[in-house]
């Protein structure tokens, strides 16, 4: 790891023209880090030249493994005496060999030669197809993925036939009123929205979108994600196909004109602090979702095998009765995360700060719902009323904007 430093402050200093930078660690100056070399501007708030000098490709790869938080941050590890070297992943240490490696024959003095080379071409050929794994970006879409994963596995959870199911009042009212009373008091204030769909999913999903679109942009910024909602349904390979169309530029994305990095921490975008939101949001999905369907696997085998008291056999019953409606309002939080995702790149200061009010009730209710779906609390009744409840704070987005 040392040797690889000096070799990429080498790079550094032939890239921005400053030699003085090789060798500098006095009282006044420290060593040239790797905090210095890969971030976006130096001291004097001049643009680092290190892109330009090594290519995308290859920044995108440096940074993935020494700097963003989800990544291995090998360096940062070993220098703050955090890891046991012996107890190092060979994996990672394979992956330092092999970026040493593609680093040393991008600036060998017969680079041309060395890169006709078949087993050279090859790495090329890996490299210049990376793509950012631990970028905030990337760890979001592998997260929206794993969420559409599970949910596509709900379908295999087993039910209790009609036969075996009571009529629960409570949630019968949940439904009614999700269908009959706030979506036609909505649409009164919507007409014009409210009418597109007659599923209420649809229609707040239909909302979120005109939000996203009301500036005027095109409807086919926004790929067709609606079979996403459908109850129940397959969606992973969409999602997975939608996410591989996706490109969003992960290098210096978040970055201000200054190296002073506690500035730049007081300054988050409005994007940092959203993406923030957003992947907290998921990750309390991803736990509850996989709760739930471990709560009723378990709950299931209990009926089957008659080991479930009166009051636990009511609690199931309302488990069976409202699992639909929490599966609606996860489907349309993954809808809507893809939906971000895609216009992420045109989002105005005005509709980001509508959109962080909005997620951070989303972000509520997937807190309380990892709360209200655990096997010892079962709060089902409140689970499936926030959840309505969800759906139609949905629909009054374009009313808070």
């Amino acid at each position: 790891m040392p040797q690889f430093e000096h070799a990429m402050r080498r790079v550094y200093i032939i890239a921005n023209n400053c030699p003085q930078r090789l060798m500098t660690a006095e009282n006044t100056a420290l060593f040239t880090t790797f905090d210095e070399i890969l971030n976006k501007y130096l001291n004097n708030s001049t643009e680092n030249q290190l892109r330009n000098f090594v290519g995308d490709s290859y920044l995108i790869l440096l940074l993935d493994f020494l700097v963003y938080p989800a990544g291995p941050r090998v360096r940062d590890h070993v220098s703050h005496g955090e890891l046991i070297i012996s107890e190092v992943p060979q994996i990672t240490a394979a992956h330092l060999i092999w970026l040493c490696y593609i680093i040393a024959i991008r600036f060998v003095p017969n680079y041309p030669a060395c890169a006709q080379n078949e087993f050279n071409k090859n790495i090329e050929k890996i490299v210049n197809e990376y793509t950012s794994l631990f970028h905030p970006l990337s760890v979001i879409k592998n997260k929206i993925f794993d969420l559409a994963q599970i949910l596509s596995h709900w379908s295999s959870i087993p039910r209790l036939d009609a036969s075996d199911l009571k009529a629960d009042a409570s949630v019968s009212s949940y439904k009614s009123h999700l269908t009959n009373t706030s979506f036609n008091q909505q649409s009164h204030r919507n007409s014009d929205i409210m009418l597109i769909h007659e599923n209420p999913v649809m229609k707040a999903a239909s909302v979120f979108e005109r939000f996203l679109l009301s500036d005027g942009s095109s409807d086919e910024a926004l790929p067709n994600l609606h079979r996403i909602l459908e109850p129940f349904s397959d969606c992973s390979m969409l999602v997975k196909k939608r996410l591989d169309e996706l490109r969003l530029n992960t290098i210096y994305r978040h970055q201000r004109t200054s190296f002073n990095r506690l500035f730049e921490d007081k300054c988050s975008s409005d994007e940092e602090e959203l993406l923030g939101i957003v992947s907290k949001i998921l990750s309390a999905l991803l736990s509850s979702s996989e709760q739930i369907c471990n709560v009723l696997n378990i709950r299931f085998s209990q009926w089957k095998n008659r080991e479930l008291r009166s009051r636990q056999r009511n609690t199931y019953m309302r488990m069976q009765n409202g699992f639909e409606e929490i599966s609606n309002a996860l489907r349309l939080i993954l809808y809507i995360m893809l939906c971000l995702l895609f216009q992420l790149d045109d989002l105005n200061h005005e509709k980001s700060l509508t959109l962080i009010k909005f997620m951070k009730k989303i972000q509520k209710y997937s807190e309380n719902l990892k709360t209200q779906t655990n096997i010892n609390c079962n709060k089902w009744d409140k689970a499936v009323t926030q959840s309505v409840h969800l759906i139609e704070i949905t629909t009054a987005i374009n009313v808070e904007h």
